[in-house]
């Protein structure tokens, strides 16, 4: 399988889009760049949701961003959303076309291979997938007899990994393959990825009309945020700004520690477990979080921090950190482009114990995320929900055939962000987003004001 397979599936989706960018109806951003032919590129951030192989249609989302003309400042993700944050990171700098690349990764990425337990684990998995949804049928048949024999012979199997390593798959082939991508886009610790992801000097230029663009321009710098949860001190971290709280050496980190840490689903990865550094700058780090008026160095004394975290997919604390890179008290000068792997539900019917275990889980998840977007609605704006139609997240033996139906429904999405979907939400709209976020920060600045008066 081809890059060019993945890009053929989509071509009628991709073709519309670009007869849009030529006719410069695709408008997203103040910042923008011209290239030496004269075309021009905006810019935008972007934030992805986890979805295990689902994270498929993520790149093809991306891709058809980057044929409308759009190129990325700052990434941010969880889990899939962490893995294909980074990659796009690593590719090139933020006004190169970076997701063809990606493609071409994606081609020949080996997902089966991720699953590295032992046989009983993969056995287990294989349970997971295919017989989960035979329990609890109305009345008793024998292929819901069938599939508890089989489970509880399963568990049995696996009874040892989840004993001695709290999961099943070790999570190194991934890493590994991770660091081998890296190294062939020239990246070899975090200083390195940090360094490349800044746009040059006078690279990007502000089209807008708001006040003092120099300071704008001042402000520019593109960051990077891949989550995980940490359970040992319940704390959502974003790599690499929390990296020296579990890093001896954070400049000279690989980065590909972070997403091993971000995709590391609970019992099915072994969780990556830090020790935390004795360095000043990192007691200090962590002696500064305050609760109830003291640090929590001076409320737990020698016991803080602790001596080793074990961390776990970020999805657990926000698998859609969709508030990565928000400023609420000004008119952003570009977007943050938010993108989901589920179509939102206004509820979920929970009809079986298995419904209510997979529920109570996707109520951790969700339930951040969901909260700030409640609170700032004007985010709809920003997100766009990709269909997976059926497509399982933990098939890790998907075929070639659903990994280019996943990218094309990714790119199918992102044709309807930008261009509307026929069928009642319109295409993005950056001049009316700016005069909702212009109303919001008003109200933020005029409530500072009269709190800091009172």
């Amino acid at each position: 399988m081809s890059k060019q397979d993945f890009i053929t599936a989509a071509a009628n989706h991709l073709a519309e889009i670009e007869e849009a960018r030529k006719g410069k109806q695709i408008v997203v951003s103040d910042f923008v760049s011209k290239d030496a032919d004269g075309n021009t590129y905006q810019y935008v951030d972007v934030v992805m949701e986890g979805g295990g192989v689902l994270g498929l249609a993520l790149v093809g989302y991306l891709y058809a961003l980057e044929r409308a003309g759009i190129r990325f400042l700052s990434i941010g993700g969880t889990s899939a959303g962490s893995i294909v944050a980074l990659l796009t990171a690593a590719a090139g700098k933020p006004h190169e076309a970076r997701i063809e690349k990606l493609i071409e990764v994606m081609a020949k990425m080996p997902v089966a291979s991720f699953q590295d337990g032992d046989d009983d684990a993969r056995e287990f998995i294989d349970w997971l997938k295919d017989e989960t949804d035979k329990l609890f049928q109305p009345g008793i048949s024998f292929s819901e007899i069938g599939a508890w024999v089989s489970g509880i012979s399963k568990i049995l199997q696996v009874r040892d990994n989840f004993k001695k390593d709290l999961g099943l798959c070790k999570g190194e082939a991934f890493k590994n393959w991770v660091s081998k991508q890296l190294t062939q886009f020239g990246i070899s610790s975090t200083r390195s990825l940090m360094e490349k992801i800044q746009p040059g000097p006078g690279e990007i230029s502000y089209v807008g009309n708001e006040p003092d663009p120099a300071a704008r321009l001042a402000r520019l710098k593109a960051s990077l945020c891949l989550v995980a949860s940490d359970l040992t001190t319940e704390r959502k971290v974003c790599f690499p700004n929390d990296t020296a709280l579990y890093f001896d050496d954070p400049y000279n980190v690989s980065p590909a520690e972070y997403v091993r840490a971000s995709m590391s689903v609970p019992f099915f990865f072994h969780p990556k477990r830090c020790s935390v550094p004795s360095s000043q700058e990192t007691s200090v780090r962590w002696g500064q979080v305050v609760t109830d008026g003291e640090s929590r160095a001076q409320k737990y004394g020698a016991n803080w921090p602790p001596k080793e975290c074990v961390l776990v997919d970020g999805g657990i604390m926000s698998n859609f950190p969709i508030d990565a890179f928000h400023a609420k008290t000004r008119v952003p000068s570009c977007p943050t482009f938010g993108v989901k792997l589920e179509v939102d539900r206004p509820y979920t019917e929970i009809d079986s114990p298995v419904d209510l275990l997979f529920q109570l889980f996707n109520g951790a998840r969700h339930c951040r995320d969901n909260d700030f977007i409640e609170q700032n609605p004007d985010f709809n704006k920003l997100v766009q929900s990709i269909d997976t139609g059926n497509h399982n997240w933990l098939n890790f033996n998907i075929s070639q055939k659903d990994q280019i139906d996943l990218f094309k429904r990714g790119v199918e999405a992102a044709k309807q962000f930008l261009l509307g979907d026929g069928s009642g939400r319109s295409a993005f709209d950056w001049a009316n987003y700016k005069e909702i976020r212009r109303g919001i920060a008003e109200a933020e600045n005029a409530s500072a004001t009269g709190v800091a008066n009172a």
